[in-house]
């Protein structure tokens, strides 16, 4: 297992990180699979990365449902 660290320079650029990620693996999970659980944290970052997901160009390609 190989373990890396992001330095990020601002919130957005974490909330952006976060959202790019996320789109990606729930694409991944939901291809495989007919459910995938998420546990997001709350507050303004949480939010952030909520705002990110939306912009993201992949998140219409996610079942949300």
């Amino acid at each position: 297992m190989t373990t890396s660290v992001l330095v990020l320079r601002s919130p957005q650029e974490v909330a952006d990180t976060a959202a790019g990620a996320l789109v990606d693996l729930l694409g991944e999970v939901l291809a495989v699979s007919d459910r995938a659980r998420l546990a997001l944290t709350g507050g303004s970052l949480g939010s952030r990365i909520w705002a990110s997901v939306l912009a993201h160009p992949g998140h219409a390609e996610v079942d949300w449902s």
